[in-house]
């Protein structure tokens, strides 16, 4: 899906990840509203990381237009 999307960066380093079996896998904010953006309309097993992302970027947001934080 990313690389549908024109996403080679993102996917090259998820399945790395996932070739390496990382537990954790460093992304930057632009990946994951990339993630998000590709997952518009997920398969039933990527449900849940849609939500994760949904309300990670949206929390980061917040944070970023919320005065009290700059």
């Amino acid at each position: 899906m990313l690389t549908r999307d024109g996403s080679d960066q993102v996917a090259r380093v998820l399945l790395e990840a996932v070739t390496n079996r990382q537990e954790f896998v460093p992304l930057t904010w632009d990946d994951r509203e990339t993630i998000l953006r590709v997952l518009d309309h997920p398969p039933e097993e990527l449900v849940a990381l849609r939500e994760a992302l949904f309300s990670d970027v949206n929390w980061r947001r917040s944070v970023l237009t919320d005065t009290r934080y700059r």
